[in-house]
């Protein structure tokens, strides 16, 4: 990772540390979105090793366990304040366990998980195609990445412009083609794609498989 890439990665960083206190609440109808959306998507997960490659909060996981049963999670976030967060939600759960890794740099032993979820993170990414590379890597033959996040169509290119401007963080959204393009290119298959509008958000949904 180069050195501009990688500041662009700690100023997003820095910033959800700072925020990850008021996270939960100031995002609330936002997270209950975007996590029931893709929940009535991503069916039944008992018995699967899953990566949430940038957990946040750990909200997700929360609600993917109290729903199916032997789900052993691993939790990534390079934010230290949000991990926190995530990792007193599961205190003493022997099933979930904590990594900090850069998504650019993660480096989980190969071909060891059944599904990689990424939800509300991919336009954050500065290298987009390693952060691909790299869920390729981990993931089992016939295994699943969802990925869920901004849609950069239409209307939607004024408000990300203006989150662009006033934001610290990196932005760097694409369309559901663009996103589709790249898992292409890196050799999955899409099963689903879907996209829509939430308030003054475009988003879109995709599942592949290796």
């Amino acid at each position: 990772m180069n050195a501009n890439d990688e500041k662009k990665i700690r100023d997003t960083v820095n910033f959800y540390d700072g925020f990850s206190e008021k996270y939960d609440l100031k995002y609330a109808a936002y997270l209950h979105h975007t996590h029931n959306r893709l929940l009535t998507q991503i069916g039944n997960v008992s018995g699967e090793r899953i990566l949430d490659i940038s957990c946040g909060t750990g909200l997700l996981a929360e609600h993917l366990l109290n729903r199916f049963t032997e789900v052993n999670f691993v939790l990534n976030d390079p934010s230290d304040g949000m991990r926190a967060i995530a990792e007193n939600r599961f205190k003493g759960k022997a099933s979930v366990e904590f990594a900090g890794t850069f998504a650019e740099e993660i480096d989980f032993e190969k071909e060891s998980f059944d599904r990689v979820i990424c939800l509300n993170s991919f336009h954050y990414y500065a290298d987009q195609k390693k952060v691909v590379e790299n869920i390729s890597d981990v993931l089992k033959p016939g295994g699943s990445v969802h990925i869920l996040d901004w849609n950069l169509e239409g209307w939607f290119h004024l408000s990300n412009s203006i989150i662009s401007i006033l934001s610290p963080e990196n932005i760097s959204t694409r369309s559901l083609s663009e996103t589709e393009n790249i898992f292409d290119q890196q050799g999955f298959s899409t099963t689903y794609r879907d996209k829509w509008s939430f308030r003054f958000w475009k988003f879109y949904l995709i599942e592949a498989k290796k």
